[in-house]
C-alpha cells in the first residue's frame, strides 16, 4: 500500500495515515486519475470508501470536484451515496458508502474466464440474472437523465453488484448536462471517457445527451451476453457489430433486437429513453421464455 499512497496528501497519525477525519486502512482500487481507499472514521468508527486524486493535475481535481458536487444533489438506491467531502493539502477527497460485492468487470471475468466456442449459452447460462442487473442500471440512469445529466463513463468497472443484489452506479467525474459537454468540459478534461464503451458522438467530441449512455449500456450488455467487448466483435465487412446470436446461443430475439438498437451508430436510431429499455429488460428477466 505504501507505493500507492506515497503521492497522496495524507497526514501521519501514529502508524497509520489520515485523510480528513478518516484513517486509511488499505487500497480498494486505483485508476489513472484517482484512487479509492478503505478507511475508517476516527470519530464514529464507520467504514467508508475514500476517494481522492493521485496527483494535483487540474483535470483530475476538476473531475473529482464535479463528482463531489453532483453526488451531493442525487439520492437514489442505484447511485453511490456520498457521506462527506473536504480537502487535504489543497486536494479534494470524498467519503462514500462502502459497498460489499463485485463490479460488473469482475462478473464478466467470472462468467467468461475464457472465450468459449459457439454454441455457448448467452450470458454463460445466466441470462435472467444478467438482464436483471442491467435493468437495475437503467433505472439508476433513468433517475440521472430525468435531472438533465449524462454519466458519460458507463462501463463494467463503474457498475457494482452488491452481495444483496443491489446494483450501484459509480464514478461521476465525467457527468455533464445533456447536450452540454462541449461547453461544460474544459479542453484539458478527459471528456471522451473510456473509448471501448463511449458512443460515437462522444468520441468525436460532440455534445451528448442520454442516448450516449444508452450506447454505453449496450456495450456493457453485449459483453455480458457474449463474453466479447463490442470493440472486439466488429463485423469483418465493417457493417457494425456481429449480432450476439452469431456468438452465443439461446438469446431471445426480442433482446437481440433491443440490444442492437441501443448500439446504433446514429443516436437518433437508438431508443429515445432508458426507462423504456428498463421496462423491456425487466419483462425479459422475469419472463425470458416469452421473449423468445
Amino acid at each position: 500500500m505504501a507505493n500507492a499512497l506515497a503521492t497522496l496528501p495524507l497526514r501521519p497519525t501514529g502508524d497509520l495515515a489520515c485523510l480528513g477525519p478518516y484513517k486509511v486502512l488499505g487500497t480498494i482500487a486505483e485508476g489513472g486519475m484517482g484512487i479509492v481507499l478503505r478507511a475508517q472514521d476516527v470519530r464514529s468508527g464507520a467504514m467508508v470508501a475514500l476517494k481522492t486524486v493521485r496527483s494535483q493535475r487540474p483535470c483530475d481535481e476538476t473531475c473529482l470536484r464535479r463528482e463531489i458536487s453532483v453526488l451531493g444533489r442525487l439520492s437514489h438506491p442505484g447511485i453511490v451515496r456520498r457521506v462527506a467531502s473536504g480537502t487535504s493539502g489543497g486536494a479534494p477527497w470524498m467519503a462514500m458508502e462502502l459497498l460489499d460485492g463485485e463490479t460488473v468487470d469482475d462478473l464478466i471475468s467470472a462468467l467468461w474466464p475464457k472465450r468459449v466456442p459457439y454454441p455457448a449459452a448467452a450470458a454463460a447460462g445466466k441470462l435472467p440474472e444478467v438482464v436483471g442487473i442491467v435493468a437495475q442500471l437503467c433505472r439508476a440512469l433513468e433517475y440521472l437523465h430525468a435531472r438533465g445529466l449524462v454519466h458519460r463513463d458507463v462501463k463494467p468497472a463503474n457498475v457494482f453488484v452488491g452481495d444483496d443484489g443491489q446494483v450501484t452506479l459509480l464514478d461521476f467525474g465525467l457527468v455533464c448536462a445533456a447536450l452540454g459537454a462541449a461547453n461544460d468540459v474544459n479542453a484539458a478534461d478527459l471528456c471522451v471517457g473510456t473509448m471501448e464503451y463511449a458512443a460515437p458522438e462522444q468520441i468525436r467530441g460532440e455534445p451528448v445527451d442520454a442516448r450516449a449512455d444508452i450506447y454505453s449500456v449496450g456495450c456493457l450488455l453485449y459483453e455480458l451476453i457474449s463474453g466479447r467487448r463490442l470493440a472486439d466483435a466488429d463485423d469483418a465487412i465493417g457493417w457494425g457489430p456481429l449480432a450476439p446470436s452469431d456468438l452465443v446461443a439461446r438469446i431471445p430475439p426480442r433482446l437481440e433486437t433491443l440490444l442492437l438498437s441501443m448500439l446504433a451508430e446514429r443516436r437518433d436510431e437508438r431508443p429515445s429513453g432508458i426507462g423504456l429499455i428498463a421496462d423491456a429488460l425487466e419483462e425479459i428477466a422475469w419472463r425470458p421464455a416469452e421473449a423468445a
